[in-house]
């Protein structure tokens, strides 16, 4: 982007980027290191693989005997792998949703900075082309003008 005359550094996208993390490093967040959240991840999916293999283990031992005690040890052992399962798609869900709701928000966030620099720009380059052509040359921009202008101009 080539600065204008009218504009700062902090108008252009470099700016505004510089500005965004500069903020971001004020909040003195501790959300910089990920790997406890990649832990967290790693432990949910391994969790899920060993409660399946509980669960196939328990089935198939209750199977193979015909004493009931055994049989409804075995089963428990079944319900209890599902549990485990169950407690390792939450812990593996939360924290893979959690991770790209970030990236998704940085990314509105980022895109919607770019979205508004554009108007900005399309703003002023329309500004300054109702000002040059107005008759009566009073300073104000007719800003509604400019907008539909640059916005046809777009087209």
């Amino acid at each position: 982007m080539a600065e204008q005359a009218g504009t700062t550094h902090e108008d252009t996208g470099a700016g505004r980027g510089a500005e965004f993390e500069s903020e971001v490093t004020r909040l003195k967040l501790k959300g910089a290191n990920a790997e406890p959240e990649r832990r967290l991840v790693l432990l949910g999916a391994v969790l899920m693989l060993v409660g399946v293999v509980l669960a196939i283990a328990g089935w198939i031992s209750s199977n193979g005997t015909n004493n009931s005690l055994n049989q409804n040890t075995d089963l428990t052992m079944a319900v209890a792998g599902l549990a485990v399962t169950v407690v390792g798609a939450i812990i593996w869900l939360r924290h893979s949703l959690s991770r790209y709701g970030r990236y998704w928000l940085a990314r509105c966030i980022y895109e919607q900075r770019q979205q508004t620099d554009r108007i900005v720009e399309a703003v002023r380059r329309g500004a300054g082309q109702s000002l040059a052509g107005s008759p009566d040359n009073s300073g104000t921009p007719d800003v509604a003008n400019a907008l539909e202008k640059s916005t046809v101009e777009s087209r």
